[in-house]
């Protein structure tokens, strides 16, 4: 049976992590529209404030990077638990700073939750899409998740923000994180054997960096992250300048989840069998870097919001494309027990190309071009690296 036709039912235990999965980027979207004004409130000049912003990020890469010896040595759910309190935490914190230094520190906290919290969540999604007939589709509901708490998660903090203040975005978040740990403590079952458990991981970083299948999910993470890093940077600046309000900048944001979620729920191998071709990981995430870039190369050229909605759908349909293929080339180009070393440098590879894009894009400023364009060119240098590596690989097994 085909794997896209094929569509076992959803265990309840599964449904669970795929809202686990939705708490932990519920966590990070829902602090974007505050974190900048919140800092400010609290006396930040602009330096600080950016400092404040890109530390989540910078001890996120690290935190990715390493965690996954943790989830391969001790397993999955004690590392979902322990992140996503510690993650509680450092947000109820935030409600107690009274100072920036303060709040970087608790941001320093936050990275590291965080950081351990997601790629261990994924590690065991991974886990269970192995065992499954549709890992894509297994996968692509993990992608719906996150789509979820990026439609929600903005706009829930901005609405609660304006009508009750700071404090209240941060207790409700808080507790949502620390009550979901609770229940993952309870209800969340280990996916790591025993016999992983004490062997204990054999592979070395060394070994996943020189499997190519696995450099193609990390380039397509990065460039598609890095994209995301400039939108973040450079949308709301080209909106303000349009007139356009701050509330529609965070629709805009949200937006790209829409399309995404569709093209999660479409079986690829219908896609497959319109372009006449088997549908594979690497096609789509071919296919989802082109249609980022086009996203970036549009926005310059359209000062309508309603064309500025389309260039954020095209986003959400190359997203809808890289979101699940890359997650599922990793799941099968792993065994269990180096599953979470290998899905904490994919994150890592997340979190270094939301930190870089920015950083790229004020190295460029003296180059007459958008911001966006620049963009658009560093994922198309992404997507012709994708293409080579696939080449290489298809030479090999030749």
């Amino acid at each position: 049976m085909n794997e896209e036709q094929s569509q076992p039912r959803i265990s309840w235990e599964m449904l669970f992590l795929f809202f686990v999965i939705m708490v932990s980027f519920f966590d990070t979207l829902s602090q974007l529209p505050i974190i900048s004004p919140y800092a400010r409130h609290l006396g930040s000049t602009e330096q600080m404030i950016g400092l404040i912003v890109s530390t989540y990020s910078l001890v996120n890469f690290f935190a990715n990077f390493f965690a996954g010896y943790f989830i391969d040595r001790y397993g999955r759910k004690i590392v979902i638990v322990l992140g996503m309190t510690t993650a509680g935490i450092a947000i109820f914190l935030y409600s107690v700073v009274t100072t920036p230094l303060q709040f970087l520190a608790v941001r320093v906290l936050h990275g590291l939750g965080g950081g351990f919290l997601v790629p261990a969540a994924f590690t065991s999604a991974g886990d269970r899409a192995a065992s499954s007939t549709n890992r894509g589709g297994t996968m692509a509901k993990a992608g719906v998740a996150v789509a979820v708490a990026a439609i929600l998660g903005p706009p829930f903090s901005g609405i609660m923000k304006d009508r009750l203040g700071y404090d209240y975005v941060l207790y409700s978040v808080a507790a949502l994180l620390l009550i979901t740990a609770l229940l993952a403590a309870i209800f969340l079952k280990e996916t790591l054997g025993e016999r992983e458990e004490e062997t204990g991981p054999k592979t070395s970083y060394k070994d996943i960096f020189n499997r190519h299948t696995l450099w193609i999910s990390y380039l397509a993470a990065f460039f598609l992250m890095f994209g995301q890093g400039i939108l973040a940077l450079s949308l709301p600046l080209y909106t303000e300048n349009l007139g356009i309000s701050s509330t529609m900048t965070g629709v805009l944001f949200s937006s790209f989840a829409f399309s995404a979620m569709i093209i999660f729920m479409i079986p690829k191998n219908w896609i497959g069998k319109l372009l006449k071709r088997e549908w594979n990981n690497i096609l789509s995430i071919t296919i989802g870097l082109f249609f980022v870039l086009l996203s970036l190369f549009l926005i310059p050229f359209f000062t309508d919001l309603s064309l500025l909605f389309v260039s954020m759908l095209i986003y959400g349909i190359g997203f809808g494309f890289l979101f699940p293929a890359m997650n599922t080339l990793i799941v099968e180009s792993t065994e269990k027990r180096e599953r979470g070393t290998a899905f904490g440098i994919f994150y890592a590879f997340f979190s270094l190309g939301v930190v870089l894009g920015p950083l790229v894009v004020s190295f460029f400023q003296s180059i007459p071009l958008s911001s966006f364009h620049i963009g658009s060119l560093f994922v198309a240098i992404g997507l012709i690296t994708v293409l080579l590596i696939k080449s290489r690989i298809s030479i090999t097994h030749d």
